[in-house]
């Protein structure tokens, strides 16, 4: 870690404060032994648009919010990738399958030196999510069950103290800003039992607070051996 954070106007948080604050993080009781980066490195510049999901968040990712992710992995990987590939750090806490869907991310656009994975925070999940925020740009949790109430105010308060994103992938949590959801996959080329598949179709919809629902759906050529590496095809799917 050494590159330093360039400044921005719409972020709360200096660039020394940052790189104090992860710092600190990497030292913390909550993730003594269990934080990793995929390839290491540091950080970059808020304002993030998500281009792997064109169209369905026009004003992309805004600092603070809070956004539910179901259906779909691949659009969690996808909304990291547009924060990371615009200079961010992000974070994962829970999910280790996910978290070592190493290719899965690259392919999403995920910025592996700046992806910061705690696969495994046991109970301490809370702990570990409220020490990343403020210290990372965007931090994805993925609770076991519904998130009480009181929990998920103090988190999205403090997201939204620091202007850090809260991504929740596949549990209940109440008043999101952005509610996103994936469903009707349909996959082509296989017909009577015989086959090879060819393409696959995804529906994905964001609700935004305030907001008319938008909906887009994401496509993949399974026959272009060039797929992979656009984030349109092994992409881990839930």
């Amino acid at each position: 870690m050494g590159t330093a954070l360039p400044a921005d106007r719409n972020n709360p948080v200096a660039p020394g404060d940052r790189r104090a604050a992860l710092a600190e993080v990497l030292r913390s009781g909550a993730l003594a032994g269990k934080v990793r980066t995929a390839t290491g490195g540091t950080g970059g510049p808020a304002g993030w648009p998500v281009p792997g999901l064109p169209g369905l968040l026009p004003r992309g990712l805004q600092h603070g919010q809070v956004v539910t992710v179901t259906g779909s992995a691949e659009v969690l990987l996808r909304l990291a990738g547009g924060v990371s590939g615009a200079g961010g750090w992000c974070a994962l806490v829970g999910q280790p399958a996910l978290a070592r869907a190493g290719r899965a991310a690259a392919a999403a656009g995920v910025a592996l030196e700046r992806w910061l994975l705690v696969p495994e925070p046991g109970t301490r999940w809370a702990d570990a999510a409220a020490a990343l925020v403020g210290a990372v740009d965007l931090v994805v949790i993925a609770p076991a069950g519904p998130v009480p109430a009181a929990l998920a105010g103090r988190l999205a308060a403090r997201a939204r103290q620091h202007g850090t994103v809260l991504a929740v992938y596949g549990a209940l949590w109440p008043g999101p800003d952005v509610v996103v959801e994936a469903g009707g996959c349909r996959w082509s080329g296989i017909r009577h039992g015989r086959g090879q598949l060819r393409s696959r179709r995804l529906d994905v919809t964001a609700a935004i607070r305030g907001g008319r629902p938008r909906h887009i759906t994401l496509g993949a050529d399974t026959s272009d051996p060039a797929a992979e590496a656009r984030g349109g095809l092994r992409l881990v799917t839930s």
